[in-house]
């Protein structure tokens, strides 16, 4: 017997979408596979017929039930019971789009929020049950509860960015539950500042160029006592506040600079040559910002930064260079932005057994960009049916559709081909 929330939720959507009998159809389906589920009905887009979010309960210790629950938010865009069907393995908070493999594939899409961000946060936080083998267990549950709906042997996994390791991870565990696995830009650290990173800052792009974003980081830091004031008005404008304080703010984003200017493929001729402090200020706004420091962004992007330090590895800041300008910041990692009551030791086993494990999985294809400096630490796969797209000049943004058509339809000829 179905419990009177779920009864709640059906009579809502009947009266509402009484018109579409596939709605009550898959709602009834859902509400018999997860008895408590909570389920909101969206507008539909592109080629879907129906769009859901939908809080699933999850366990937040998957070997322990008496450690309690928590509900995972996945957004489910319906197209059809027998066609391949598409899971997105979000690595921070999810939201409603409709992904380039699921336009191309038509497939249902499933897109599965990462524990501890957006609206999949338990009530009470414990960091201990953050970690990359709770949350491959959290997608192969809901792989679970969909298997008996979509029963399409196509199961395609994709992610992007951290969303991409998850994926990666993801294949890793359990490798039947996607037949394919398409991760975009998704890096693979060794460490929390991984020196391939670094080695790519060095040597991507012209000497000219990497000059100038120098150039331009000692200028900036020599303004210090001009830009700080406009970051102090910023911050009163937005009505945001940065308890680290403005020096460290213009320190952090003075060093992310050269990172975030190759991840997004920035024009080197747009660096300036000389600045006044205003346009110094606009110029970090534009690249690497400001509101990322805030004391909102911090707390946003924590459960993150606690998995790059202790389980998934992330990168530093090059600094050598302003050492003699530097005055706020004694340390050069991203410690400051894990949560300060963690324990942030570092333990490689898990991204190590991935990656042993990866190398001997098949149908996976992977996208990454030239520029993009997380391309340093992608794991190259290229065994049997392994691929590694990375296009020129690319950068975090790249999907297959920033490929020249000869390179796409290669792309899409092999995806196509491991369907049949």
């Amino acid at each position: 017997m179905l419990n009177p929330k779920v009864y709640f939720i059906l009579f809502a959507l009947f009266i509402n979408f009484s018109g579409n009998a596939q709605d009550l159809d898959l709602i009834q389906k859902l509400t018999q596979e997860i008895p408590s589920v909570q389920i909101v009905k969206l507008q539909s887009s592109d080629h879907f017929i129906a769009e859901y979010e939908i809080m699933i309960p999850q366990m937040i210790d998957h070997n322990d039930p008496k450690a309690g629950y928590f509900n995972q938010r996945i957004f489910l865009s319906h197209y059809n019971d027998n066609s391949p069907t598409l899971i997105v393995t979000e690595g921070y908070s999810a939201r409603d789009v409709c992904y380039e493999i699921a336009k191309e594939l038509k497939t249902n899409q499933i897109i599965v929020e990462y524990r501890y961000f957006g609206k999949s946060i338990p009530k009470s936080v414990d960091w201990k049950y953050l970690t990359n083998a709770q949350a491959m267990k959290d997608i192969h549950h809901i792989r679970d509860i969909f298997s008996n709906i979509y029963k399409n042997k196509n199961w395609i996994s994709t992610g992007i960015s951290k969303g991409g390791t998850t994926c990666l991870f993801y294949k890793a565990a359990y490798p039947k539950d996607v037949r394919i696995a398409i991760p975009y830009v998704g890096p693979m650290p060794n460490s929390p500042e991984d020196k391939r990173c670094d080695e790519h800052l060095l040597t991507i792009g012209s000497d000219e160029c990497r000059s100038a974003l120098i150039n331009f980081q000692k200028r900036a830091l020599d303004q210090r006592t001009q830009i700080i004031p406009k970051i102090d008005s910023m911050a009163i404008a937005s009505k945001k506040l940065f308890s680290m304080g403005y020096d460290k703010v213009l320190e952090y984003s003075v060093l992310e600079l050269s990172f975030s200017f190759w991840q997004y493929a920035h024009e080197c001729s747009e660096i300036p040559e000389s600045s006044t402090p205003d346009e110094s200020f606009q110029y970090l706004s534009s690249i690497s910002g400001f509101d990322f420091y805030s004391d909102a962004t911090i707390n946003q992007y924590k459960p993150a930064f606690f998995q790059f330090i202790t389980e998934n590895g992330y990168y530093g800041f090059l600094h050598e260079h302003l050492s003699n300008r530097i005055i706020a910041l004694d340390k050069f990692d991203n410690s400051y932005f894990a949560p300060q009551d963690a324990n942030l030791s570092f333990h490689p086993d898990y991204m190590n057994k991935a990656v042993k494990k990866l190398k001997r999985k098949k149908r996976i294809l992977q996208i990454q960009g030239e520029l993009d400096p997380w391309s340093a630490c992608g794991l190259k796969l290229m065994g049997k049916d392994q691929y590694y797209f990375i296009k020129e000049g690319g950068s975090h943004s790249t999907r297959i559709n920033s490929f020249n058509s000869e390179q796409q339809d290669k792309i899409w000829t092999i995806i196509k081909g491991w369907m049949i």
